[in-house]
């Protein structure tokens, strides 16, 4: 189920960054400029101003460098700290819709643990198949070890056996 879960950050108790800051600031690193990137966010140029004096203000680091005026007409550019706040609330907007979804679930993911709900996020985002437990059980030889895994979920056991190369390599003794 998608649903519209608006993220709002707030630094000193004052609006830093919201889905109109968020756009906002996509379409200055798009066009180069306030006044396009404001008329492409559907806000005003002042708005526009306003709102990134706010959050260069709040911010440890500028989010836009401004050139005003002159012959070539100005410019704004999105410094790496506005590019990564663009990346870092992206990626908190998908942790959200992620954390939503749960709830129609039919394994009835435990809300409690915060291991089990990351463990379910990085079984389906992890390209390396990460998998987060509680070592139960193990015992090995000279070319193998077997080990017994109880995922975060609570429920799901894994039983993998680890060639003597991989588990130096991956510290697991």
């Amino acid at each position: 189920m998608q649903a519209e879960i608006l993220l709002t950050l707030k630094l000193q108790q004052k609006l830093f960054a919201d889905p109109r800051r968020i756009s906002l600031l996509k379409h200055i690193a798009l066009s180069g400029s306030i006044s396009q990137g404001a008329k492409d966010a559907g806000i005003s140029y002042k708005s526009a101003w306003d709102a990134i004096n706010e959050m260069n203000q709040l911010s440890e680091h500028i989010l836009v460098e401004r050139a005003t005026g002159g012959k070539g007409g100005g410019g704004a550019v999105l410094t790496r700290y506005g590019q990564r706040l663009i990346q870092l609330y992206d990626l908190l907007a998908q942790i959200q819709q992620k954390a939503f979804d749960v709830l129609s679930d039919d394994d009835a993911l435990p809300l409690n643990s915060l291991l089990a709900a990351i463990s379910r996020f990085s079984l389906q985002t992890s390209a390396r198949n990460q998998w987060f437990g509680t070592i139960t059980a193990r015992d090995h030889d000279d070319v193998q070890q077997h080990v017994d895994v109880l995922l975060a979920d609570g429920k799901t056991r894994l039983k993998v056996a680890i060639t003597a190369p991989k588990r130096r390599a991956s510290g697991a003794g």
